[in-house]
């Protein structure tokens, strides 16, 4: 798979999380940094979990699929503290 395939994989799971928002549903767009490593660690959990258990591969699409949410979970922390990355010369 090509990055930009993998990056539109993340951006549809990103888009997939506001929708989820926009329901009303408790997922606010802002976090404390903390409340963002917890949700990281919960679903790192999952898939780790998924792969000690040596599923069959139907299975394993859901240990796949958690790595999936963790990177747009990331996207989403990024999006609101990312800028501190940015130095104000670039």
């Amino acid at each position: 798979m090509k990055r930009k395939d993998v990056y539109n994989l993340i951006d549809k799971e990103r888009e997939y999380q506001q929708e989820w928002k926009d329901t009303g549903q408790p997922t606010p767009d802002k976090h404390e940094l903390g409340t963002w490593l917890s949700i990281l660690n919960n679903r790192l959990y999952l898939a780790q979990r998924g792969w000690a258990m040596r599923l069959p591969d139907g299975l394993r699409i859901e240990c796949i699929k958690q790595i999936m949410k963790i990177a747009a979970v990331c996207t989403a922390c990024l999006e609101q503290y990312g800028d501190i990355l940015i130095s104000p010369e670039e």
